[in-house]
């Protein structure tokens, strides 16, 4: 059974400049499982360690809010979920949330880590100039927010709509 709202890959960072070969810094290839439920209102949070070859920063936190549930139904996040390498984020009816990703770093906890991923460069010294999120397939049309912190402080953002009915993998580039 398909997950009821959305099923991405974030499979890289893509160097995407004219006339220069094309290689990838991958963030995260989904092979390291991790699953977390929440059910009636209020947030959930996990964290799952790997690699660095698999889980850029060596450590993958995922948090889910729900802030309306009156029908007290699910919102479950899941990783590598049936062996997909696969992130998704699925709920039951009148289920009003949100789920979210957080890389920052090996620091055992689940929250933000102002160190950030001891000097991981998400520009490849200027050569990377995107996103680029491979997405199997979405039911309904979904916003999707990636936010970067920023070394020197704050932040930049930068937001995927996806249409909704994606019924085959589609790649999604943001610069």
């Amino acid at each position: 059974m398909r997950p009821s709202l959305l099923s991405s890959a974030l499979m890289g960072v893509a160097l995407a400049l004219p006339a220069v070969p094309v290689s990838a810094l991958t963030i995260d290839n989904f092979t390291v499982d991790q699953v977390l439920s929440n059910s009636g209102t209020g947030t959930a949070k996990s964290a799952s360690t790997g690699s660095a070859s698999n889980i850029v920063g060596g450590e993958r936190e995922i948090v889910n809010t729900i802030t309306s549930n009156p029908s007290n139904n699910f919102l479950d996040i899941i990783a590598n979920g049936g062996d997909n390498d696969e992130y998704y984020q699925k709920q039951g009816k009148e289920v009003v949330g949100s789920s979210e990703v957080i890389r920052d770093g090996s620091d055992n906890t689940v929250g933000s880590n102002d160190n950030g991923l001891g000097g991981v460069d998400f520009t490849g010294g200027g050569d990377f100039s995107g996103l680029d999120v491979v997405v199997p397939f979405d039911d309904p049309s979904v916003d999707i927010e990636f936010t970067f912190t920023l070394s020197g402080g704050g932040s930049t953002a930068s937001t995927l709509s996806l249409p909704g009915n994606l019924n085959s993998p589609q790649s999604f580039f943001l610069a």
